[in-house]
């Protein structure tokens, strides 16, 4: 049998001081620190890196939206005066200028295509 004093040295052996939970305590908040200041660190170079590319990117944003406007205007353009070049067109009546015209606003690809043939090919 176990005298009452086995019990409690044994007891003392298996539970943490006081000191001792102090230390792990603190090496735990150290560690818990470490680790927030590297995902910091790490959340900061990403951030960084981030705003490198998208300060790369701007110029060459602002280069495709003024390709974009241009062409638009240019469709723009091209799409005012379709109406004047069906007028020139002999042989059609005005429902196929119209039905022609109607393509034209819904492909303006083609526009570039009409403006370009021979104006001999038009009649």
């Amino acid at each position: 049998m176990n005298n009452f004093g086995d019990d409690i040295s044994s007891a003392n052996k298996s539970a943490p001081s006081q000191a001792e939970n102090a230390h792990s305590s603190s090496a735990n908040k150290y560690k818990k620190r470490k680790n927030k200041d590297r995902d910091t660190g790490d959340m900061y170079s990403s951030v960084k890196a981030m705003a490198e590319s998208m300060t790369k990117m701007i110029p060459k944003l602002d280069g495709l939206i003024n390709v974009l406007f241009t062409q638009d205007k240019e469709v723009a353009d091209l799409l005012a005066k379709v109406f004047d070049e069906m007028l020139k067109i002999d042989g059609l009546g005005e429902v196929q200028k119209m039905k022609a015209t109607n393509m034209f606003v819904a492909k303006p690809e083609l526009l570039r295509v009409f403006f370009n043939i021979p104006s001999s090919m038009k009649k």
